[in-house]
C-alpha cells in the first residue's frame, strides 16, 4: 500500500494469508482480484505476512486493512468512537496504547 492510496482513500486492501486461502486458494490468484467489505469492493494489491493468534485469543489473521479514509467512508461512526476511545486513553495517562 503506498502513501499516495493513504492519502486518496483508494479502494485497495492487503489481506490476511487465512482469507487469500479461503476466497483464492492461493496468493497469485488473489492479487488484482476484487473483495467486497460492507458494499464497498477494494482491488487486493498485497497479502501480509501471518501473524498468528493475538492478545486474548485475538486472531490476527482474519484482517483486510484498507487505507484509513477507505475505512472511515465504510462505517464512520465506529471510526470516530474508536479515535475518541484512543485519546481518552492518552489524557487519562494510561500506558496502554491502542492499536
Amino acid at each position: 500500500m503506498t502513501r499516495a492510496d493513504i492519502l486518496k482513500g483508494s479502494k485497495v486492501a492487503l489481506i490476511s494469508p487465512r482469507t487469500t486461502e479461503k476466497l483464492f486458494n492461493t496468493v497469485s490468484r488473489s492479487l488484482g482480484q476484487t473483495v467486497t467489505v460492507s458494499d464497498q469492493n477494494f482491488k487486493v494489491i498485497g497479502v501480509y505476512e501471518s501473524k498468528g493468534g493475538g492478545f486474548g485469543g485475538n486472531d490476527m489473521d482474519v484482517n483486510i486493512y484498507v487505507p484509513f479514509k477507505s475505512a472511515v467512508a465504510l462505517n464512520p461512526e465506529k471510526i470516530f468512537w474508536y479515535l475518541r476511545h484512543c485519546e481518552r486513553q492518552k489524557t487519562h495517562g494510561s500506558s496502554k496504547e491502542a492499536d
